[in-house]
């Protein structure tokens, strides 16, 4: 698998897109999108993991880096909306610090993100050469690594 920046050169008003993919397939999504100009400027965060890649952190890494990508970008404050029974995204949320807003039956969480620095600077520029780090780091993954020929095996529900 390697992380993929898949978003063109993110000023203005140009959404930040960062994928998962794998084997060619993309497995998982998210995009944040400007909704503000100017210098405290607000984004709007989306995420989608295909069904047999949920429930192993890869929602949370695909936010996580694209947080690091928003806040290079200077965007200060990232708004993530979910449906009250999208009990995973709220988990999400709260991994990242978000404040939780409760209104109309659903759920938002608002993550405040600091000024680009040296080391969030340098964060983008390692995941911009994440096929080689990655490459290097599925060896020691647990059971080898998730490719399309050894997809992760289904999540297993646990009995009522």
């Amino acid at each position: 698998m390697r992380w993929q920046d898949i978003s063109t050169v993110s000023t203005g008003w140009t959404p930040i897109l960062l994928g998962q993919m794998d084997g060619g397939e993309l497995r998982g999504l998210a995009e944040v999108v400007p909704l503000t100009a100017g210098f405290a400027r607000l984004g709007e965060l989306a995420l989608t993991v295909e069904r047999p890649w949920r429930g192993r952190g890869l929602g949370t890494d695909l936010c996580r880096r694209s947080l690091i990508l928003a806040c290079n970008r200077n965007i200060r404050e990232v708004a993530m909306i979910c449906l009250a029974e999208n009990v995973p995204m709220q988990r999400i949320a709260a991994r990242l610090d978000g404040r939780v807003l409760h209104r109309n039956g659903d759920v938002e969480s608002r993550v405040q993100l600091p000024r680009p620095s040296p080391w969030s600077l340098m964060q983008e520029v390692v995941m911009a050469s994440g096929e080689t780090i990655g490459s290097l780091s599925d060896q020691w993954a647990a059971g080898g690594a998730e490719t399309s020929e050894n997809p992760p095996p289904p999540r297993r529900r646990p009995a009522a």
